[in-house]
């Protein structure tokens, strides 16, 4: 019995430090895939893809402002009864009157309006990219952070599971031993109660795995839950070195789509002041077209239609200036409100960039935290195998009680899954802060 004990104990420990391989027939997601086909299917994500095409769209609308317009007119007109005459008298006459036109406009001088406005839109194109990037961004740690949540689930819901199996083997062992009067009915009662114990870990290990999932499902914007599963580890370092914040924060501000977006939402705030200061400037265009006519009426004779077209064909050229003079100040406080919004798009990149800086921070010094959190842990799961072992011995040959058992294995249960949380907490530090420098989030 005793032999068999301790191989139990060693095949626990060994189950512990290594996660068990569950082979199934179900598609098993990496990380990549996750990020990859959240990015596809988000809907916020996607409806960000539209705003920006939008943006586009004005960008491309103010590029051909700069072109000629040209449009084209054609007219019919009948009137019945009493009418002006071509001798400048009323009469009783049926009158018909068909034209044609084709006019043109060219801008020659907008004050500006059209290259700053071409930019201004341009600039709101680039931001738009940008807050897809953003936001692609932010699904990249949502995802990191749920899939390293279902990899902690797995493993504590692998220890759970094993527990359970060894606690039974015990339980077992315990009812055969009382059978030959080694063990009272009292110990073999705990080790009962222990079971029941395991089972209702186990259970909320399954719990807290099935959760998990679900979270990681509902980023992916999947269906249903069922049949889903993600890949058994993750190959990060826990041991990486943990980049300094300040070097991390240099290279955030040239790189991070929020900052970047911010900055081009500033310099297109500046071409919209100097949109609104170009209509203080005279508009100078070129205008032309061409003109034609058919007329007939009852009371005079009517050269053919096609005679008339040809001999009232006409053709105008002007050059149009327009001089502001006033405008109750709509000029005037249309600048102002321009200045006062790029002033507050400034602001609005001060900002950025300060949460910027305190996110960075914050992160490094979770992965401080983290760190410490580790390598407190690792020496707490060494003390407690220590402890366990040398209990466990004791337990099988009959010097220690359930009770002191119980404790002893619970205390190296738990310093395990601590380890386990504290290595995943670890890798999810350092991936964040490095993920602000500029790194990919892929560690598979």
């Amino acid at each position: 019995m005793n032999e068999k004990s301790i191989s139990i104990v060693f095949m626990m420990s060994w189950i512990i430090c290594t996660s068990a391989t569950v082979c199934t027939s179900q598609k098993k997601w990496k990380l990549q895939e996750c990020i990859d086909y959240a990015i596809k299917n988000n809907v916020q994500l996607r409806r960000l893809r539209l705003n920006a095409d939008i943006a586009q769209l004005s960008w491309d609308n103010a590029k051909h402002s700069r072109y000629p317009s040209l449009s084209s007119s054609a007219s019919q007109n009948f009137s019945l009864g009493r009418s002006l005459s071509y001798d400048n008298t009323y009469v009783n006459q049926n009158v018909n009157n068909t034209s044609f036109a084709i006019s043109t406009d060219i801008p020659l001088f907008t004050g500006f309006r059209i290259p700053n406005t071409i930019k201004l839109n341009m600039l709101n194109y680039l931001a738009s990219k940008s807050d897809v990037e953003k936001m692609e961004n932010l699904l990249c740690i949502d995802i990191f952070e749920a899939y390293t949540q279902i990899l902690l689930c797995k493993e504590n819901l692998y220890i759970s599971k094993y527990q359970v199996e060894l606690d039974s083997i015990q339980y077992e062992s315990a009812k055969a031993l009382e059978q030959v009067g080694r063990l009272s009915y009292i110990d073999v009662s705990r080790q009962n109660a222990l079971l029941s114990q395991s089972r209702m870990s186990y259970t909320q290990s399954l719990t807290n795995f099935r959760s998990s999932l679900l979270a990681m499902t509902q980023l992916l914007n999947l269906s249903s839950v069922d049949g889903f599963d993600v890949a058994d580890s993750l190959q990060g370092n826990v041991y990486d070195a943990i980049d300094n914040p300040h070097e991390v924060y240099q290279k955030a501000l040239a790189s991070r789509p929020e900052v970047v977006a911010e900055k081009y939402r500033a310099e297109a705030a500046r071409k919209a002041v100097a949109v609104a200061k170009s209509y203080r400037y005279p508009q100078l265009s070129l205008s032309g077209g061409l003109n034609t006519h058919y007329y007939y009426s009852s009371h005079a004779d009517n050269n053919t239609f096609f005679c008339q077209l040809k001999n009232n064909f006409s053709q105008s050229i002007s050059i149009n200036l327009s001089i502001p003079i006033f405008n109750r100040f709509e000029t005037r406080n249309g600048i102002k409100r321009a200045e006062i919004e790029s002033k507050s798009q400034m602001l609005t990149l001060e900002n950025t960039e300060s949460e910027l800086y305190q996110t960075i921070q914050q992160a490094y010094n979770n992965a401080i935290n983290a760190q410490m959190n580790y390598q407190a842990c690792c020496d707490a799961v060494t003390s407690c195998k220590d402890a366990f072992t040398l209990v466990t011995s004791k337990y099988n040959s009959g010097r220690v009680n359930a009770v002191e058992y119980s404790d002893i294995k619970s205390k190296y249960i738990e310093s395990k899954c601590k380890l386990l949380q504290a290595k995943y907490q670890l890798l999810f530090a350092v991936k964040k802060l490095k993920f602000y420098g500029g790194e990919s989030l892929n560690v598979m």
